[in-house]
């Protein structure tokens, strides 16, 4: 019989080729210090290996989105079961996040309420509980006949369709906080009293407040009620100023609207974009408990229905304890005929229940925020969710999961382990918890040190055997002889000699009200059972009343009293990441790197070679590696599968071109080494290199003395444990004088093993002699025992707690044991006598350590976003150049350019360009030939780190100057085509040919971010000037990959182009093609107008896939193409750019019968990537064709107002969300504020929206365009914005007034005025482009009107029928 894993060869990490056995069926207990290579065997190892193995018995298409662990570097790993693994420190969740839904029994919930309760008619009356609504049929109202359907569960989730639409399901609103508007009002409004006024509005708003008859000149306390009101609440009246700027010296007369205090705040709420515009706004806010569903996140509707007499909120304020008796008698108040259903959905609530009311957690209520949950319960949920299927034969990968847990709570870890063991499962636990791992059967001991000198077995076997082992270094702790009273402690009559920290507070969550000393200068450890209300007293009370007193405002409203005479800082040292990316590491938090630089920048191979100290930076100098930007690691898309991150291959992690190797640093002993080399050290062994450096020498000394010695200075710190992301974060305060600061650390000795926690109270110590104030919460009885003061909080969680149960010395607390308070403290649990004795032990684990990110597995096969890596557009040319250089890439009438002549092009070009502009992400215009040379400027535009406009050199003057204008482009590219010289003579014009010769030997392409621009394609405006739309990166990367998922076009396909370049449709055409390794056949225009010789063309190219605008598709219909000729190859036709007629798509239909029929559907600003419905069959296009479904990365819906339309058949206005929205228009920020808003149906997060005016109806499940809001039509594939039109004709000679109407594809302009109609259309022709030409000009004597007064559009067309 098979009892034990076999593991030979283990090279994982900083595994040293170790050969472990380890039980199957057991508890096996993996100890060691902190880095010395227990999560490389238990997660590198055994679950790498049992995962991967598990999920490659999944097909391809299952697994190829999931983050998968790739092969251990092991040579043999025999007998792994399938492994799950719990997290090692959970995370914090988000604002949606509630203690129903980490746990998923709000699911069950929901589903009680949807299928057992009775449910209200819209009248009101409450029907009894009925089957009807599991079936999904119509529930009738027998008190008023009407007929209704009960809302499903999903209609009840506040994360879904159940959210109240008053605060989007976040139960919170922001309000403007009316003390923040004028915070000293002792100054006046001229002074800049209204602070609203100084940041987010003009500094004219003070006269204009002025000519609303406030007196700006007096202190705001001296000012009336009245005048006060309109500060805060005025009209939004225009007033007639005479204004002058005080900056320019510039003066003159202006109409300008007021806006109040509050309105500009709330004005500058609704146009808040990202993060940085939100901290404009924020300090004028608060949050408010919403005043609809009054914080339970519900609609009305979704707390309509009702069950055993309470509504679903009501239900949710029920402690879990409370509610599972509730849902024991739950199947017992409803019909016979309901019962089984019932039983079975009330058991798999209970089942789930009952996991967590055994680890403790029976007192959270369902609606409780999980943000404002302790690590302790936050690691419980977890657990619980990890373990909650009765499993046999799996191997469970426990990474310390005694974080956050008070001794208490482990009672009922080891409990959960004992269960999994007892059903045929195996536990591997890494831990460093005294107490949990004496639970274990076996222990196997990794180490003796951290980092390099680690990775080995150093001892294992059996508990006894651990403890009698000498060469153990956690036998010690299990046998209780280990010393660990450390500190000489304060004695109680000095404690309070510095002074004292006094806070005063009401109740908060579920703490009561406090009344709170801390002693100043000294260590005081907050201590508790998880709940109890350590982080609620500390972080959200102590923390917040500090920084409100320092910064001299107001208390948080839940504080009475806070006083803390000379405290002037407050410093939270938690365990959050440091940095966001790999850029961050060791030295550069530490300040070392940036010395480092200076002193090789000294050196004589430096000074040979004329390197600065900016060269050696590996995120901008010359000396990074070209391959990986200075990361150190590369992405590799790797298809169909998830995308691998692998070290660079040029620099092999280092992040340095091999030129960096060649400058040597030497010290006083002659020992030399490269900078690379020196990152690629640990401290300790760069401190014994740099020991003659003095500045280098301290900053490392101080690591060293962090006790963060083993880590390589190369480390990147987001993959820093929490233990040690705090001790980094002190690196900077270790060695100052604090006497003025307060240090609170959460849980600090997270990831430590006893010994660290030794190095832990040295940097206590250190930040005490000082004079630092220094509150630690803590669990962990070594930390607690060498205290100066304890406070204790309980005695229970939740309800239970919330109180000081005892405070005092740590003898004080102990000698409590016979009075109340001290029989609930720390002497109420057996565990923690050993206060008394010193004989035990408890800790805090840490966060994951050093790259590894091991997750539960998590099996979701559908989810709506997906994430792509790529960055940069040019990456498709590269990799197909790569994979397929001889294929075709471009192709015109006349030429032809294969992917490496095309990329080779690219990059000759790109760098002379890079040479010539000293701008980047600066706009280059292209003037388009329609051929291949328009492509290669694009690319090589891109190659030199800026975007391209692609501009028609056929456009009127009038309207190039316009753009030109807007966009102020670093220069214009031409290859050939050109355009009147006065609109250029500021703008350097450079020709491809140049270029061609002027390319230097080598340059690579600049890197850039996914946010960075694209390209910019000019539309119509409504107002009278063509606005540039910004496309970045990003969207185009999604658009692309969104195409691949949905079509998966076939390698090597061939598209073939209709569409102009400064036309979006042709978008797809370029980036789709290069995508696949594909051929992007260019179509002259004049093709269209002989059909046999564009069909003999797509025939003779082999040309199988078109995406082009419904009027070339119309075109071809109307003159029969395919009456002597059809398209042999066409695999893929799909349209866009205006609604498709159904006769002319049965016409194809019926003409290429062999061919995917595509409907697609997004205007330019959303990168023509919203929508797309695959026609099914001819008999659909009898009917409208759908614009259909959207495609991952897109959100839409239709709006009513700010309602959103759900009934079928309702119309509304389309409106999008997601990664393809553009950054607006260029150079226009108030048009774009006024299309691109904030979602309403999601206020608590800045999300922009785009309204596309286009109106939308639902129908059978699907979206069907109905229409728009404005006078904009689509003619020709091209959007017009009528009121562009008619802006250029009233601004002509002789015109009063103007209108334009569309009918039957003719524009028909009508004016009233004495110009003539043959001039008229002259000037039109000289200013706008041959699409918005009218085709008629028609002058009358005047308009006719409709009943409100208006000109009768209506009329107007019916006037355009007759010509």
């Amino acid at each position: 019989m098979i009892d034990k894993m076999l593991i030979r060869g283990a090279k994982v990490h900083n595994l040293k080729n170790i050969d472990v056995d380890i039980p199957l069926g057991k508890i096996v207990g993996i100890a060691g210090v902190s880095g010395s290579g227990k999560s490389s065997l238990a997660l590198g190892v055994l679950y790498a290996e049992g995962s991967r193995r598990y999920l490659e018995a999944l097909s391809t298409y299952t697994r190829r989105r999931m983050t998968q662990a790739s092969r251990a570097s092991v040579d043999e790993v025999l007998y792994v079961p399938a492994a799950l693994a719990l997290h090692q420190r959970p995370g914090v969740p988000g604002i949606r996040s509630t203690f129903g839904t980490g746990t998923e029994l709000l699911n069950s919930l929901r589903l009680m309420y949807s299928r057992l309760a009775s449910h209200r008619c819209p009248n009101g009356h409450y029907l009894a509980p009925s089957l009807l609504v599991a079936a999904g049929k119509e529930l009738v109202c027998p008190a008023c006949g009407v007929h209704f359907y009960a809302p499903s569960a999903e209609e009840l989730a506040f994360n879904s369709q159940g959210a109240c639409q008053k605060c989007g399901g976040t139960g919170m609103v922001h309000t403007v906080d009316m003390a923040t508007l004028v915070p000293d009002e002792s100054l006046t409004i001229d002074e800049g009293a209204v602070a609203p006024w100084n940041s987010l509005m003009w500094s004219l708003m003070t006269d204009i407040c002025r000519e609303m008859g406030v007196r700006t000149d007096v202190p705001f306390r001296e000012l009336t009620e009245r005048e006060k009101d309109i500060v805060f609440h005025g009209p939004a009246e225009k007033k007639h100023i005479f204004y002058h700027n005080k900056n320019t010296g510039q003066a003159g007369d202006l109409d300008f609207t007021y806006f109040n205090a509050v309105y500009t705040v709330e004005n500058a709420l609704s146009k808040v974009k990202d993060e940085k515009g939100m901290k404009r706004v924020e300090k004028f806010l608060k949050e408010d408990v919403c005043p609809d569903c009054h914080g339970t996140r519900l609609s009305s509707a979704a707390r309509a229905p009702r069950l055993r007499g309470i509504s679903l909120d009501e239900a949710c304020t029920m402690s879990l304890t409370q509610l599972v008796e509730w849902v024991k008698s739950v199947p017992s108040g409803l019909p016979e005929e309901m019962r089984p259903m019932a039983e079975s959905i009330c058991e798999a609530f209970q089942s789930t229940a009952k996991r967590l009311m055994d680890l403790g957690l029976g007192y959270l209520t369902m609606d409780r925020s999980a943000s404002t949950l302790s690590t302790g319960e936050r690691q419980r949920m977890q657990l619980a969710r990890a373990v909650r299927n009765r499993t046999t034969g799996v191997l469970y990968v426990l990474d310390e999961p005694s974080i956050g847990l008070h001794p208490s709570n482990i009672v009922g870890l080891t409990g959960v382990m004992h269960d999994l063991v007892a059903d045929g499962n195996s536990v591997i636990l890494v831990d460093h918890d005294t107490q949990i791992l004496k639970e274990a059967d076996w222990i196997v001991e990794m180490g003796p040190e951290a980092g390099a000198k680690g990775g080995y077995v150093i001892a294992q076997g059996a508990i006894p055997a651990i403890e009698a082992n000498s060469a153990s270094q956690i036998g010690p702790f299990l046998a209780g002889t280990a010393e660990t009273k450390l500190r000489c402690c304060t004695e109680k009559e000095t404690l309070f000699a510095n002074g004292t920290i006094h806070l005063s507070t009401d109740s908060i969550h579920t703490v009561k009200p406090l009344e709170v000393d801390i002693p100043k200068g000294r260590l005081t450890v907050v201590t508790g059972v998880s709940g109890s209300g350590k982080t609620t007293m500390v972080l959200e009370s102590l923390i917040p009343a500090l920084e409100a007193t320092i910064a001299g405002s107001a208390l948080p409203a839940h504080i009475r009293t806070v006083s803390a005479d000379g405290i002037a800082h407050v410093k939270l040292i938690d365990a959050t990441p440091i940095g966001i990316n790999v850029r961050s590491t060791v030295a550069t938090y530490a300040g070392a790197h940036d010395e480092l630089r200076k002193l090789c920048a000294k050196s004589p191979d430096a000074k040979a070679h004329g390197y600065k100290a900016g060269d050696f930076s590996y995120n901008t100098g010359s000396l990074r590696c070209p391959g990986c930007d200075g990361t150190g690691i590369v992405s590799l898309d790797v298809q169909f599968l998830p995308d691998v991150d692998i070290p660079c291959p040029d620099c092999h992690g280092s992040r340095y071109a091999r030129a960096a190797d060649a400058v040597r640093l030497t010290n006083g002993a002659g020992e030399s080494a490269s900078l690379p080399e020196l990152m690629d050290m640990d401290v300790n062994s760069a401190l014994e290199f740099c020991r003659d450096r003095k500045t280098v020498s301290q900053r490392l000394a101080v690591l060293r003395q962090l006790g963060l010695g083993y880590l390589t200075l190369g480390e990147e710190t987001p993959s820093l444990s929490g233990g040690e992301a705090q001790r980094l974060k002190l690196a900077s305060e270790i060695g100052r004088t604090q006497t003025d600061s307060v240090f609170v650390f959460d849980e600090p000795s997270i990831g430590l093993h006893p010994l660290d926690v030794r190095v832990l109270l040295g940097v206590f110590q250190a930040l005490l002699d000082n004079g630092a104030t220094v509150i630690v919460i803590e669990h962990d009885l070594d930390v607690i025992r060498n205290a100066d003061y304890v406070i204790d909080m309980g005695p229970g969680g939740g309800d239970a707690g919330g109180r000081i149960v005892a405070s005092g010395t740590p003898q004080e607390i102990r000698g409590k044991s016979g009075q109340h308070h001290g029989a609930v403290s720390l002497t109420a649990f057996p565990r923690l006598q050993a206060l008394r004795t010193g004989n035990a032990r408890t800790k805090l684990p840490r966060r994951l350590k050093k790259r590894s990110n091991y997750a539960i597995l998590f099996l979701s096969l559908f989810k709506s976003r997906v994430t792509f890596l790529k960055i940069n557009v040019l990456s498709y040319l590269e990799a197909s150049a790569a994979r397929v250089p001889n294929r075709v890439c471009w192709a015109d009438a006349a030429s032809a350019l294969t992917y490496r002549e095309a990329w080779t092009a690219v990059c000759d070009m790109g760098a002379a360009l890079s040479e010539r502009l000293s701008a980047v992400n600066a706009p280059v215009c292209v003037l388009l030939r329609h051929d291949v040379t328009d492509l290669l400027a694009f690319f090589s535009v891109v190659y030199s780190g800026n975007f391209y406009v692609p501009i028609d050199p056929a456009l009127p003057a009038v309207r190039l100057r316009s753009m030109l204008e807007t966009l102020k482009p670093a220069a214009i590219m031409t290859a050939g085509a050109s355009i009147d010289a006065e609109l250029t003579q500021d703008i350097p014009v450079i020709s491809q040919q140049e270029l061609h010769t002027e390319a230097p030997a080598a340059a690579p392409w600049k890197q850039r971010k996914d946010t960075d621009l694209l390209y910019v394609i000019f539309t119509s405006g409504s107002t009278g000037e063509p606005k540039g739309v910004s496309i970045c990166h990003r969207s185009v990367i999604d658009m692309v990959e969104q195409f691949m998922r949905a079509f998966d076009f076939a390698d090597g396909a061939v598209w073939g182009n209709q569409a102009p370049f400064d036309f979006d449709v042709s978008v797809k055409d370029i980036f789709l093609s290069l995508r696949v390794g594909g051929r992007l056949e260019i179509l002259e225009k004049k093709l269209f107008s002989f059909p046999k010789l564009l069909l003999e063309r797509l025939n003779e190219r082999s040309v199988d896939t078109i995406i082009w605008a419904v009027p070339a598709l119309k075109i071809l219909a109307r003159l029969h193409a395919f009456q002597t000729l059809r398209p042999l190859y066409l695999k893929n036709i799909m349209f866009s750019g205006e609604v498709m007629p159904p006769k002319t798509l049965q016409y194809w239909m019926q003409a290429v019968p062999q061919a995917r029929f595509v409907n697609l559907y997004g205007p330019t600003e959303i990168t023509c990537n919203c929508t797309y419905h695959i026609v099914q069959s001819a008999d659909e296009v009898l009917q409208e064709v759908p614009i259909g479904r959207p495609f991952a990365n897109c959100d839409v819906f239709l709006l009513d107002g700010e309602e959103p339309v759900r009934e079928e058949g309702k119309t509304g206005e389309i409106c999008v969300t997601g990664s393809c929205l553009s950054l607006g228009y260029y150079n226009r920020p108030q048009l774009s504020a006024q299309a691109f808003v904030q979602n309403p149906l999601n206020p608590r997060f800045r999300e922009p929206m785009y309204r596309t005016g286009d109106l939308g109806v639902w129908k059978n499940g699907s979206l069907l365009f109905a229409g728009r809001k404005d006078t904009q039509i689509k003619f020709m594939g091209h959007r017009i914005e009528m009121s562009e039109i008619e802006l250029c004709a009233n601004a002509a000679e002789g015109v009063e007034a103007s209108a334009c109407v569309f009918v039957d594809e003719r524009l028909t302009l009508f004016y009233t005025g004495e110009a003539e109609e043959k001039a008229l259309l002259a000037r039109l022709r000289d200013r706008l482009p041959k699409y918005m030409l009218p085709s008629v000009c028609r002058r009358l004597e005047r308009f006719p009107q409709n009943r409100t007064g208006k000109i009768d559009r209506r009329a107007l067309m019916n006037l355009s029928k007759e010509d």
